[in-house]
């Protein structure tokens, strides 16, 4: 038999996971990352094992020993403390749960001179996707490849569910990839909804609850973790300390570049969300 420890959960992960048994799903393969989903139907969450060297998601189960094999031959079952795989066990009893919850930062972020610094910083990446690329050219932008924002921008001001929902329903899914360009621009504007306004930490997450419909299931778990306010270790690093550092050029890259290497754009794509968001919360 194979026992091996987990070192760290994000608490996200971790809430997910409960109690019961649950069978669990390999989904995808990667050097440095097995995505799987534990559960059944509504209850289904996702998981992402990697090694001790990778920055956290909201789904990040870390592990001390890699890279782990799972036999496909045998079921996986899963709860809170352990993953079973045939002579394979992974212990989650004694890692470490790491806060995946965003920082409540609204009284820094509230200030524009924040945002104008962060639209600066967001101009100095080395590459713009699409989507950064509009909102860096006009951060008032009304439409981004073909997506008109009417809907989600007055949504957001007035703090209208409905008029939000017919916004994100314009956008859900749009583009290609693993997480289409869309949904990783409303993770972004959901990021800035909680740093900037009175939006509770749920707001959005009957939003989202048929978005699995409509998009990838990679990218529908990262909306619902955003949804629920939930984040990277990078994004939650750059919501708590950029407004503290906004004054210092040369340290706030340190915070942006991490958030704009994730994905092939996504992270450039979620920047721009944010800083969309931001700035229609501000004006």
């Amino acid at each position: 038999m194979s026992v091996i420890q987990a070192s760290s959960v994000a608490s996200f992960a971790m809430t997910a996971l409960g109690h019961d048994k649950q069978r669990l799903r390999v989904l995808a393969r990667f050097d440095r990352h097995v995505y799987a989903l534990a559960g059944e139907g509504d209850a289904r969450s996702m998981l992402i094992f990697s090694p001790v060297s990778e920055r956290m998601t909201p789904y990040t189960v870390r592990l001390e020993t890699w890279p782990v094999y799972f036999d496909d031959n045998c079921e996986i079952f899963c709860n809170s403390q352990k993953i079973c795989n045939g002579e394979l066990i992974i212990n989650l009893s004694d890692a470490a749960e790491i806060a995946s919850d965003c920082p409540v930062t609204e009284q820094y972020w509230r200030q524009r001179v924040c945002y104008e610094a962060a639209l600066y910083d967001g101009a100095c990446v080395q590459r713009h996707s699409e989507y950064l690329a509009a909102v860096l050219n006009d951060p008032f932008c009304q439409e981004v490849a073909g997506w008109s924002l009417t809907d989600l921008r007055q949504g957001l001001r007035l703090g209208d569910k409905n008029l939000i929902a017919a916004g994100v329903a314009q956008g859900l899914g749009l583009g290609r990839g693993l997480t289409p360009a869309g949904d990783d621009f409303l993770c972004g504007v959901m990021l800035a909804t909680y740093v900037s306004a009175e939006f509770s930490s749920d707001f959005f997450s009957d939003i989202f609850y048929d978005a699995q419909e409509k998009t990838t299931t990679l990218s529908y778990f990262f909306l619902k973790s955003a949804s629920y306010r939930h984040a990277s270790e990078d994004w939650q690093k750059f919501l708590q300390f950029y407004p503290l550092i906004h004054s210092v050029p040369e340290q706030r890259l340190r915070l942006v570049r991490p958030i704009t290497q994730h994905g092939y754009s996504s992270g450039e794509d979620t920047l721009a969300g944010f800083l969309w968001g931001l700035n229609v919360q501000l004006s």
